[in-house]
């Protein structure tokens, strides 16, 4: 693809994306969502108070709903790689892109589920009388999600923005242990925000990633990593699931 291709293709995105935000508005009389472009950190715990690595990303989400989450991290080679999750409700879309082994995994949106992502939350589920805070100059709402069963399981405290389309500016994750002992895991940290449409390239996708299934990029992740530390192991019970989860959506109208 040339230069002038790329530049041809982005711009007709934007206009479909705008295009499609102004129909939702005037047909639905429904609020759309505020578009921003946020930089966010996230830490990782080895044990209880130490941080181990950490990885950069950026989150970006268009006045349609649209969204774009691109994670920089390291492969086993050395090589600095790119993750894009991008969910596009024009297109009705979403797409895992692995810059660890080029391939894209596709899955159909609903029209349903695209038509509320292009809809402002109306409630950041922060219960009647939520504590508030500031953060980067924005009004924040603390929400606490217990996942897994009692005893055992996760606990996820985020400070979410109503401006930002409830998004959260700061998020922890805590572990749960068996005899009620807790540490925190990950700490997701939102350093800077940008308010306005994020840059059409954000949601681009490299056209000569392949096509394949969750399990296929677990077996093309082992063949080019092959002394990585940590194996992927495509024939298990979670890739499995995976793949059947894909193929599902496939045959989705």
């Amino acid at each position: 693809m040339s230069r002038r291709d790329l530049v041809t293709l982005v711009i007709s995105t934007a206009a479909v994306a705008a295009f499609a935000s102004f129909v939702v508005r005037r047909v639905y009389g429904q609020r759309t969502p505020q578009p921003f472009t946020a930089t966010k950190i996230e830490k990782f715990l080895t044990s209880p108070g130490t941080y181990g690595r950490q990885e950069e990303s950026v989150f970006a989400v268009r006045s349609d709903g649209s969204t774009s989450e691109i994670i920089t991290r390291l492969a086993p080679d050395g090589r600095v790689v790119e993750q894009r999750r991008i969910s596009d409700t024009v297109s009705r879309r979403r797409v895992s892109a692995d810059g660890l082994t080029d391939s894209v995994t596709t899955y159909k949106i609903p029209p349903q589920i695209a038509l509320q992502m292009g809809t402002r939350p109306a409630t950041c589920n922060a219960g009647p009388n939520p504590q508030r805070d500031r953060l980067l100059g924005y009004e924040v709402l603390r929400v606490v999600e217990d996942i897994g069963r009692p005893g055992r399981g996760k606990r996820l405290e985020s400070w979410r923005a109503p401006e930002l389309n409830c998004f959260p500016l700061r998020e922890t994750v805590t572990l749960i242990q068996p005899d009620g002992s807790q540490f925190v895991t990950n700490v997701r940290e939102t350093t800077a925000v940008v308010v306005g449409q994020p840059q059409p390239l954000l949601f681009f996708i490299t056209p000569h990633y392949a096509e394949r299934s969750p399990s296929q990029v677990f077996a093309e992740f082992n063949r080019r990593y092959p002394d990585a530390r940590h194996r992927a192991n495509p024939t298990g019970f979670g890739a499995r699931v995976l793949d059947d989860a894909y193929l599902q959506n496939q045959n989705q109208p």
